[in-house]
């Protein structure tokens, strides 16, 4: 009930392909193809192989494939929560991956079609 009322907009579970681009902690710019953990019409959550500051600005680009057509939707966003999760490998290792929250700041927009 609690992060309804906070977030305003409903969450969908699934796996879209994003392409993410900002800063890193070194001040170097970055792009970097991920997934989608879940997603609404505020903002978008995934994991990214490294960590950004919270409240940065990042660009994403949201990859959607319909009946053999591709569309690319692109906006921008802030970082307002940053997650260490701690992940369990196969050969019984294991890491910690970041995880961040993104809340939209430009909504995403249609910007080509395949």
């Amino acid at each position: 009930m609690g992060d309804m009322e906070r977030r305003g907009t409903r969450r969908i579970s699934c796996n879209l392909p994003l392409v993410v681009q900002g800063t890193d902690l070194q001040g170097k710019k970055f792009s970097e193809l991920t997934t989608s953990i879940n997603i609404s019409s505020g903002g978008v959550y995934f994991r990214l192989s490294q960590p950004i500051e919270e409240d940065c600005q990042v660009s994403i680009s949201i990859i959607q494939s319909r009946g053999g057509d591709t569309v690319r939707l692109k906006g921008r966003g802030r970082v307002v929560r940053h997650d260490m999760v701690e992940r369990h490998g196969l050969s019984g290792g294991h890491r910690m991956d970041p995880f961040l929250a993104v809340h939209f700041v430009e909504s995403p927009q249609q910007v080509s079609a395949a």
